[in-house]
């Protein structure tokens, strides 16, 4: 409720959540059309080992799960700090 709520508040609306309509808009988002976007099928983060060495990539978020995350109260570092190494 908390994205549906900002969402009235603000009057705006939210493109992208429906898997095939990228262009399709709502002001009512459900909380399983935001959780399929934030959690994708897709990949995003890949670890490759060679001998004892780790290679992780970490592939941007697209800018609709950064809203969304934003709109939850929730911080892009979530995602980010996966591949961070300790100093």
């Amino acid at each position: 409720m908390k994205v549906r709520d900002a969402f009235a508040k603000e009057d705006t609306s939210l493109a992208g959540l429906y898997e095939g309509q990228p262009t399709r808009t709502t002001t009512r988002p459900t909380g399983l059309a935001c959780m399929t976007s934030v959690c994708p099928r897709g990949d995003y983060l890949g670890v490759i080992t060679i001998e004892d060495l780790n290679d992780v990539n970490l592939s941007p978020l697209p800018g609709l799960v950064v809203t969304i995350l934003t709109y939850w109260g929730l911080s892009a570092s979530l995602y980010t700090r996966l591949i961070q190494h300790p100093s």
